[in-house]
């Protein structure tokens, strides 16, 4: 089957910018395809065992909130080959440590630096890399099949912790003005991570246990009623960790997500998996002991999947 590129109004930028995205999650592609649309110079870092196979790979963007789509190529690199006005870090919560060896520090000192792969301590990837970059929350219900990049429903955005009258925040204004991604500012970074973390964490935790997409868990009772727990257990570890989040805007989140969206920490291979729940459960529980005590739902949870695997 094939897809005709739909009239779109002509969104082309005045300046175009040497932009480059680091990983091949979901979001750096989305985000690929929409600045590339506004012709900036795109280029997508990742290992080089899979360039050429990306290189040679038509992309299929589809908007199902517009039944849209469209084809787009965008260029893979291995490494830095021209210092970019802006690095976008991207990378799958796996990939993200290796993904990091692929940078060079002496391209990137005059390098705006937005980090949407968010860690916990915050500073961990401005400390690997011994340069400042700004911790951004990138929130879309995007899912990616093979080359099929899906925006699923809603608004996509970006929070960053930074001034909304900084030269960098209005810098990203008007890159983004034209994207249809949403720009926000965040007035307190550690809120904001748990505020992104939690529904995370849920929406893993529940449909790797229960095997099921996660949609369909929700719409069960018990199923309801395991969700909710795990939202108030998470809820007070963010407050052990000084983090003031919202109970309403958190539970909005967590139902909202589309029939047929799939967790991005989601992997098939066990061992992927292994090291995804790894990941995740040390984010969540960075300061404060796993104990069953204290957050039984999740540590049971946890523990389910881990039997599995």
């Amino acid at each position: 089957m094939f897809f005709n590129k739909p009239n779109f109004p002509n969104k082309q930028t005045e300046t175009a910018q040497n932009i480059y995205i680091l990983g091949t999650s979901p979001s750096a592609l989305f985000v690929a395809e929409q600045l590339q649309d506004l012709g900036h110079h795109i280029s997508i870092l990742c290992p080089p065992k899979i360039v050429d196979e990306f290189n040679a790979t038509d992309f299929i963007f589809k908007d199902r909130r517009h039944l849209k789509s469209k084809r787009f190529q965008v260029n893979f690199e291995f490494e830095i080959l021209t210092a970019p006005d802006i690095l976008f870090i991207m990378s799958e919560p796996q990939n993200l440590h290796n993904d990091l060896l692929l940078l060079s520090h002496k391209k990137l000192e005059k390098t705006t630096i937005v980090n949407t792969s968010p860690t916990y301590p915050e500073n961990f990837v401005s400390q690997i890399l011994g340069l400042p970059t700004i911790n951004a929350y990138f929130s879309a219900w995007l899912h990616r099949n093979k080359n099929h990049i899906s925006l699923l429903t809603g608004t996509p955005s970006i929070k960053l912790a930074i001034s909304p009258v900084s030269e960098q925040f209005k810098n990203m204004q008007n890159l983004l003005k034209k994207t249809g991604i949403t720009l926000e500012n965040s007035l307190s970074a550690t809120d904001d991570f748990w505020q992104w973390l939690i529904p995370q964490a849920i929406i893993f935790f529940v449909s790797e246990a229960f095997e099921k997409n996660f949609y369909i868990c929700s719409q069960k009772q018990d199923c309801r009623t395991t969700i909710e727990k795990c939202l108030k257990e998470a809820i007070t570890i963010a407050s052990l960790n000084n983090a003031k989040t919202e109970k309403n805007e958190l539970l909005k989140t967590l139902y909202s997500a589309p029939e047929n969206y799939i967790s991005p920490w989601h992997a098939p291979l066990k061992t992927t998996q292994s090291l995804l729940l790894k990941t995740l459960t040390n984010m969540l529980f960075f300061n404060v002991s796993c104990d069953s005590k204290r957050f039984p739902t999740l540590k049971s949870l946890i523990t389910k999947i881990e039997n599995k695997l």
